[in-house]
């Protein structure tokens, strides 16, 4: 039915079939840490599973009750957890009778006093619910999930500030989750992102004890936003070979993307005017075309820095792509702009 993989075999990148996820528990060896995968016998056959994956769905063979039926309705559909897990109550602990739900709110309504006819109203409220696919459990937190849908500066610039910044990952429940954290000088640009999402969780606080840092961090679940996000190149876990899809010609996300990943040095007097970005062979490969689209005669520059690689700008190319990128527009990192700014306007000589 199950078994560990080998120590070798479990070297290779694996995949969790149930929860996507590319980690799992690391076990202690002689060779070091060792990813610990494991084989679960799934809809008739053998799929690669993770520790968390594979403890709960044991959890779920022995304690959730399999191909049951209400005993009051009759139905064999009920309320779900927000882990997947069907929940069946047992009502009677003798004769192990099991209620739905919706069934299980009627007859007990959490011990509230309330007339029999609004109790079985309730009942029958859920189980019309559940029959259209109402995903219950109370939110606790809300968002506007429709705002990549539509054709904004805003909707074109977090997907790159994303890419190279955020992170997406699945929870627990397989619900993708996105991630973005900032340093504490940053915190301002983390707001502007909860305010363009509507958002109402909170910004959470990270100090780091061994360089007694500060990270702010604002994380939110949301299947729609990741889907959108999928579309335009953005997968669950970091991507060493990540691009752009959609969005290769348009400058609010470029610019997204260097506020992310990106650096200005400006003319002191010893170096001159340079702009370097960090990413993936692809992403910088399709900056390089954006700016060559754009601008005439331009001189760029890709170096491989062990796994990643560098795109250097330098002098005029790098004025004029500071100046097309951050000029004219309504949402930027304020001290990249400010470099921009200093930088785009800057003359030979000065």
């Amino acid at each position: 039915m199950e078994s560990v993989l080998s120590r070798s075999q479990s070297l290779t990148p694996k995949k969790c079939n149930i929860c996507d996820g590319t980690s799992t528990l690391l076990e202690n060896t002689k060779r070091g840490l060792i990813p610990h995968w494991y084989h679960l016998q799934l809809n008739g056959s053998n799929r690669l599973v993770c520790k968390k994956c594979y403890v709960r769905q044991k959890w779920q063979e022995k304690h959730v009750p399999k191909n049951e039926i209400c005993n009051l309705c009759r139905k064999s559909t009920t309320v779900v957890s927000r882990y997947g897990t069907p929940i069946w109550i047992k009502a009677n602990y003798g004769n192990n009778i099991l209620l739905c739900k919706a069934c299980y709110a009627s007859t007990r309504d959490k011990g509230r006093h309330r007339p029999q006819e609004a109790r079985n109203n309730i009942g029958i409220g859920i189980r019309k619910a559940l029959d259209k696919g109402v995903e219950f459990g109370r939110k606790r937190y809300y968002l506007d999930e429709s705002v990549f849908d539509t054709d904004t500066e805003e909707a074109a610039y977090w997907p790159g500030f994303l890419l190279t910044h955020g992170y997406v990952y699945a929870g627990k429940t397989g619900n993708p989750r996105i991630a973005l954290t900032l340093s504490e000088k940053d915190y301002l640009h983390l707001v502007m992102f909860r305010n363009f999402l509507k958002c109402t969780n909170p910004i959470q606080q990270i100090k780091k004890v061994t360089s007694h840092k500060s990270f702010y961090s604002l994380r939110f679940s949301s299947r729609h936003i990741s889907e959108r996000l999928r579309e335009y190149g953005i997968f669950p876990m970091k991507d060493p070979d990540a691009k752009v899809i959609g969005l290769e010609n348009n400058r609010h996300f470029w610019r997204g993307v260097f506020d992310g990943d990106g650096y200005f040095n400006n003319k002191d007097g010893k170096d001159g005017d340079r702009m370097v970005l960090t990413g993936s062979n692809d992403l910088c490969a399709q900056f390089e075309e954006f700016i060559k689209k754009n601008i005439s005669n331009a001189r760029v520059t890709i170096r491989k820095i062990r796994e990643y690689f560098k795109l250097y700008l330098y002098s005029d190319t790098a004025r004029g792509v500071a100046k097309l990128l951050y000029s004219d527009c309504r949402i930027s990192l304020d001290r990249k702009l400010v470099d921009a700014q200093r930088m785009s306007y800057a003359k030979d000589g000065e």
